[in-house]
C-alpha cells in the first residue's frame, strides 16, 4: 500500500491536490476560470476520487477521507460521496478523470474523441504541477478504472476515462520513476511523445529560415534542425481552419507527435499524456515572456 499499510488519505492533503481543478472567480472577468485549459471552454472533465476501505476495526479520524468512491466538486471544492460500498481490487487511492462526450461533441463533431483526451490531459497536467505543494504525487502510468468504479460513475461508450494512484510524494523517488521510465520504454506501452518546434515569423531569432523544424532532444535540453519537414498530417489537423487566425499570428508552433497505432485506448492515453505536457508548457511560458495557445 503506498500510504504506509494502514495510514489514512487525509482530507487537507487529497483537497490541495484537487484544488487545481477548482472553479475561480476573478474580479474582472463575468464568467469563472478554471487553472488549465479546455477546447472551446466547455470543461467537459469531471473528476472522482476512489478511497478504499481500511478494514474493520481501523481508527478512524475527522480529517481521514472516507472510504468509497467520492465526486469533486470543482464548485464549492467539496468531494460527494457517491457510494461507500464499492470495494474493488485496487488497494491504493485513485484520482479518476472522465471527460464527457456529450459535453464537447455537439460543437466538434468527429474531433471531439481527440479532444475529448487533450482537455483530460489539461487537468492531469493540473493536478500534476499541484503535487509539490500537496505531498502526494499522482502514479506515473494511468491505470484501468475498475468496472464497478465505471458503473458507478456512468460514463458512457464514447466519454475517455482514465485513473492515476495516489502515492505519497516521498514513495516516487528520482531512481523509481527512472526505473519505471525504462521499463515502459522497453515495453512499448505507453509511446513516446516527440516535440518538434516549427518557426512561422522572420521575428524568431536562431532557428534558421521561416518553415524550417527542430527536433527537442530532453536528454541534451536542446533544438536539433531537422532535415526534412513534418508531414501535413501533422502540421494541418482537421482544426487547421478553425484556428488559421491565431496560427498565422504565431512566431512558432509546437508539435507533439507520438507513434502511437489506431487502437482507442493507447490514442487516448497518448492524448492525455500530450495535453499534460501542454499545460506544463503552458503554465511555465509567461515566466519566459512567451504566451502559448492550444490550437
Amino acid at each position: 500500500h503506498t500510504h504506509n499499510g494502514p495510514r489514512p488519505l487525509r482530507i487537507d492533503t487529497i483537497g490541495a491536490l484537487l484544488a487545481s481543478l477548482a472553479r475561480c472567480q476573478l474580479p474582472t472577468l463575468p464568467l469563472p476560470k478554471y487553472r488549465y485549459a479546455s477546447a472551446g471552454s466547455v470543461y467537459s472533465v469531471q473528476a472522482y476520487l476512489y478511497v478504499p476501505s481500511r478494514g474493520e476495526g481501523a481508527p478512524q479520524d475527522e480529517q481521514d477521507c472516507p472510504a468509497g468512491l467520492h465526486y469533486y466538486s470543482p464548485d464549492s471544492h467539496q468531494l460527494v460521496q457517491l457510494s461507500a460500498n464499492c470495494e474493488c481490487d485496487t488497494p491504493t487511492p485513485l484520482v479518476i478523470l472522465m471527460a464527457a462526450d456529450h459535453a464537447i461533441r455537439p460543437l466538434y463533431g468527429k474531433m471531439a474523441t481527440g479532444l475529448s483526451g487533450l482537455n483530460l490531459g489539461y487537468a492531469l497536467g493540473a493536478l500534476r504541477g499541484q503535487q509539490p505543494s500537496s505531498g502526494l504525487q499522482l502514479g506515473p502510468r494511468a491505470t484501468p478504472v475498475p468496472e464497478v468504479l465505471q458503473g458507478l460513475i456512468g460514463s458512457g461508450p464514447r466519454d475517455t476515462l482514465m485513473a492515476w494512484t495516489v502515492e505519497k510524494q516521498a514513495a516516487l523517488t528520482p531512481p523509481a520513476l527512472a526505473a519505471a521510465s525504462r521499463r515502459d520504454e522497453h515495453s512499448g506501452s505507453t509511446p513516446r511523445i516527440r516535440l518538434y518546434v516549427q518557426k512561422l515569423r522572420d521575428s524568431v531569432s536562431g532557428l534558421g529560415e521561416v518553415g524550417s523544424v527542430h527536433r527537442f532532444e530532453p536528454e541534451r535540453t536542446a533544438l536539433v534542425h531537422e532535415a526534412a519537414h513534418l508531414p501535413s498530417s501533422v502540421t494541418e489537423t482537421p482544426g487547421h481552419d478553425v484556428n488559421a487566425t491565431i496560427r498565422d499570428a504565431a512566431a512558432c508552433a509546437i508539435f507533439l507527435v507520438s507513434n502511437a497505432d489506431d487502437a482507442l485506448t493507447k490514442h487516448h492515453a497518448v492524448a492525455a499524456e500530450a495535453g499534460a505536457i501542454a499545460h506544463h508548457l503552458m503554465a511555465h511560458a509567461p515566466g519566459h515572456g512567451l504566451g502559448l495557445c492550444p490550437v
